[in-house]
């Protein structure tokens, strides 16, 4: 059973990936080190979503 920290926390994960996308999308193109910087930090929010489902038995 999910606790109400479990969901604030799923919560949490899924606006910070929100706000880096939003940030990938408005950088320069050009900029590849800093787009690779933002694809890592979303797959390590979706790893950490997947992880805080899988505990949440979701």
């Amino acid at each position: 059973m999910a606790t109400k920290t479990d969901v604030e926390f799923l919560t949490m994960l899924e606006v910070a990936e929100n706000i880096i996308i939003d940030a990938s999308n408005k950088m320069d193109t050009d900029d590849f080190f800093a787009k690779d910087i933002c694809d890592s930090l979303i797959d390590t929010v979706e790893s950490a979503k997947k992880q805080q489902s899988a505990l949440m038995g979701l």
